[in-house]
């Protein structure tokens, strides 16, 4: 029998797109986290207050009604890498976040949104698709520093 090395943690999931996010928490209840689901920065923001998150995956893209809007994990990354004054919100600029977007051909051109949350503060990028199986091989570094 193997032995889960990681205790339980709180992590928070960002994904506008609900089925893809409810396969990646089976995937991070199975090995014993408790996980939270929000859709945009908005519902991030409210839940980072009211519980400390061991890690934070962001969708950085939130489409919301078939358009893209400014509530995304850029605002999440931006918002946890702000210069705090209040002693007992420090672990905000600490705690590890996992970006994921999807890379465009189109962006060739531009500054990717992976790249800018690179800038921002993501501890590590990620461009989907990928499977649950991988995103939870990638986050169980973060999960064991915790």
């Amino acid at each position: 029998m193997k032995v889960n090395s990681v205790l339980k943690k709180n992590i928070l999931i960002q994904e506008d797109d609900f089925r893809l996010a409810s396969t990646w928490e089976s995937e991070f209840i199975k090995l014993g986290h408790v996980v939270t689901i929000v859709q945009n920065a908005t519902e991030a923001k409210f839940a980072i207050s009211k519980c400390k998150f061991h890690l934070i995956i962001v969708d950085l893209l939130y489409k919301h009604e078939g358009r893209f809007t400014p509530d995304g994990g850029l605002i999440t990354i931006g918002h946890l890498r702000a210069k705090w004054n209040d002693k007992s919100q420090q672990w905000y600029k600490h705690v590890p976040v996992i970006a994921v977007s999807t890379e465009s051909p189109d962006w060739a051109n531009v500054v990717s949104p992976l790249k800018m949350a690179e800038n921002f503060g993501a501890n590590l990028i990620f461009n989907k698709p990928f499977s649950a199986a991988e995103l939870v091989k990638v986050a169980r570094p973060f999960l064991e520093q915790n």
